[in-house]
């Protein structure tokens, strides 16, 4: 036990009281820009009701917010408990996210995996991805992940067009959205799910007289709720999540498996992959150190 000022001993539940507080202040330091308005205590309040970071998330979270104004980009805790939460809701085993950065929505994917999941990370910063390489190897789960360097358009054309992934992160450059989704949504699977971040981008998508990157994710909210291939809902989680599920084709079950389906009677999420593949075995053309690609968020 730990020594107080009184010159007595901390008992085992004030010590863990106390490493709690400091570590919501180190979370709350570095993402009350997304609370969404929500007070000092209202926050702490919303992040005790979340598994709390683990050790390897601290230092991550610490690392990046070094990084001074850059770190606005990384997810709050919160919302890579949710992402974990999601992998493992969809019995994900392949997942595609667009905008790496230091790693820590890519970890928090990979830890919602099962054996042989992987995801596949498109970034193009060396410098970034290179401290979440590190986090990732610190937590055990960098063998689940995949970076690829470079243009992230260029790249997604390179993967298989058979509709053999589980879920899709998408925080990368707000221009590039619609051009991710139209690549991604056909590579999904039947029941499998879309998440795109920041779709609110702190209010400004909500004016009709937004420019930039607001004026981007307005219209990409717009494409996505007309997406006759998708249901969708967008969340006021951080800087706004849209969750879509992708829905089967035309004429098939309510699974995408045919008329009677499988996924949601409790056997599982729906699989539609072609017999034979798996995620450890889809790989892009070119060098293992592939490009990617994100810009902007």
């Amino acid at each position: 036990m730990n020594r107080i000022g009184t010159g007595r001993t901390r008992s085992a539940e004030e010590n863990t009281a106390v490493e709690n507080t400091a570590m919501e202040e180190a979370v709350m330091a570095e993402e009350d820009i997304k609370s969404l308005g929500l007070d000092p205590v209202q926050y702490r309040y919303l992040l005790a009701q979340a598994e709390p970071p683990t050790p390897v998330q601290r230092r991550l979270i610490a690392q990046t917010r070094a990084l001074g104004p850059a770190s606005e980009m990384q997810i709050p805790h919160e919302q890579g408990v949710l992402l974990t939460l999601l992998c493992r809701i969809a019995a994900a085993r392949l997942v595609v996210e667009v905008g790496t950065f230091t790693g820590y929505s890519t970890l928090a994917l990979a830890l919602g995996l099962p054996p042989g999941g992987r995801v596949l990370t498109f970034d193009i910063s060396e410098e970034w991805t290179g401290v979440a390489l590190a986090a990732w190897r610190d937590a055990g789960v960098a063998e689940r992940i995949e970076t690829r360097l470079g243009p992230a358009a260029e790249r997604l054309r390179e993967l298989p067009e058979e509709p053999m992934i589980d879920l899709v992160f998408l925080d990368a450059d707000k221009p590039g959205y619609d051009t991710y989704w139209e690549l991604l949504v056909p590579r999904v699977r039947p029941g499998g799910l879309l998440l795109a971040d920041n779709v609110l981008y702190a209010g400004e998508a909500a004016d009709p007289r937004c420019t930039g990157n607001g004026r981007a994710i307005r219209l990409f909210n717009e494409r996505v709720r007309a997406d006759s291939r998708v249901e969708s809902v967008m969340l006021p989680l951080a800087d706004g999540l849209t969750i879509a599920r992708r829905l089967p084709p035309s004429g098939t079950g309510p699974s995408g498996t045919g008329p009677s389906g499988t996924g949601p009677s409790g056997t599982g999420p729906s699989d539609t992959r072609p017999s034979g593949t798996h995620p450890s075995r889809m790989r892009t053309s070119g060098s293992e150190a592939s490009p990617s690609g994100e810009g902007e968020r």
